[in-house]
């Protein structure tokens, strides 16, 4: 399925995280890397195939686990709901980041950006204002808004009633920190006919944080039409002519 005389992937474990790490053979370190997280109820593997495209043209790839997902699947705490869950999932990636930036510093990434898909893309949301030395952040279905997220969904188990889960997210979601993230590079990527995460928040984010960027080619937004709750062909050739921009030698 893979060229392996351009490409090498391994398993690996960083501490207590495994995550699968992309290298391109044809091309000598340092590596600019990025990070993909995946989305809710998935795992590493199932991102291989895509991201390969990433490792074919010169990019180092780091895909984790995420907490509670693939080989660290365990039992949710059975008095959350569905989305409570899942942000206990969005916010142990939010602490575990720095052991994956650590470990990429040290084995020859030049820079680190991330992406990542639902799920994946709700924990760029976190992070890309929290670690300021992210190069530039791709989501891709999520939403960097995410009260207003959850308010669109208008049902009883996508309703973040646990207090404490609440006020964290609060705390960290990118609407409430424009200024952390304002031209630095940011491609946000939803499908027109998502009806998993409405694409609505993540426009409404755009809006705001639009207006506050200096360098528009650095701020993109597009709903690509006739495309659900999907990682398209469409969407990997974007990010890929984006990040080349501010990644080039």
């Amino acid at each position: 399925m893979y060229n392996r005389q351009l490409i090498e992937i391994h398993n690996i474990s960083i501490d207590d995280i495994p995550a699968v790490l992309m290298r391109p053979k044809f091309k000598e370190p340092p590596y600019d890397s990025i990070i993909f997280y995946h989305g809710w109820t998935s795992q590493k593997e199932n991102q291989i195939f895509k991201m390969a495209i990433f490792c074919y043209l010169g990019y180092q790839v780091l895909i984790p686990d995420a907490y509670n997902h693939g080989e660290r699947k365990d039992e949710f705490d059975k008095s959350l709901n569905e989305i409570e869950s899942m942000m206990t999932v969005v916010l142990k990636s939010h602490e575990e980041f720095p052991k994956l930036y650590d470990f990429l510093s040290a084995h020859n990434a030049k820079s680190v950006s991330i992406a990542g898909h639902s799920m994946g893309a709700i924990t760029c949301g976190l992070l890309f204002p929290s670690y300021p030395e992210i190069l530039l952040a791709m989501p891709i279905n999520g939403s960097f808004n995410l009260l207003r997220m959850e308010e669109l969904q208008n049902m009883e188990t996508e309703i973040i009633k646990d207090k404490k889960i609440r006020e964290k997210i609060e705390k960290l979601d990118a609407i409430n920190h424009l200024d952390k993230i304002k031209d630095r590079p940011l491609y946000m990527l939803n499908g027109a006919l998502d009806q998993v995460v409405n694409p609505r928040s993540q426009r409404e984010f755009y809006k705001a944080i639009n207006k506050l960027y200096s360098d528009k080619k650095k701020i993109k937004y597009i709903e690509f039409e006739e495309t659900a709750h999907v990682v398209s062909d469409k969407m990997l050739e974007e990010m890929s002519i984006f990040i080349e921009e501010y990644t080039e030698e």
